[in-house]
């Protein structure tokens, strides 16, 4: 029995290009055990955050988010849209360039999982 490879979707805000960081990410992850997938997302006319239409056909396993500074409340309730879609658990992932917001402070009462600090690496 073959295993299934595990769905990555990464989301970003719509500036016209892929973040590089979260490019060369994705490149790293193994072709034969992932599935990888970039989807941008907009914003409405009230600046609520739209879910691309093909996210529930996506059934993604990993949800990544890239986080500026000023955006973390954009980024939440998209996570938030994404779990009403979806119907099925996912694990997300909040990293960014300079993530300066406490998700778990913002997400008070919820439920929470594990939370991960960056620690350095030699290559």
């Amino acid at each position: 029995m073959i295993p299934r490879k595990t769905k990555v979707l990464f989301l970003y805000f719509n500036r016209g290009m892929v973040p590089l960081g979260p490019a060369y990410l994705m490149g790293q992850l193994d072709e034969g055990c992932y599935e990888k997938v970039f989807r941008a997302f907009s914003l409405d006319d009230q600046g609520e955050p739209v879910v691309p239409e093909d996210i529930v056909t996506l059934s993604p396993d990993v949800c990544s988010h890239t986080v500026i500074s000023g955006y973390e409340t954009i980024y939440l309730k998209l996570n938030s849209r994404l779990k009403d879609i979806l119907q099925k658990p996912f694990l997300s992932i909040f990293g960014g360039p300079h993530v300066t917001f406490n998700p778990f402070r913002r997400l008070f009462g919820k439920k929470k999982v594990a939370r991960f600090v960056q620690e350095p690496v030699e290559f």
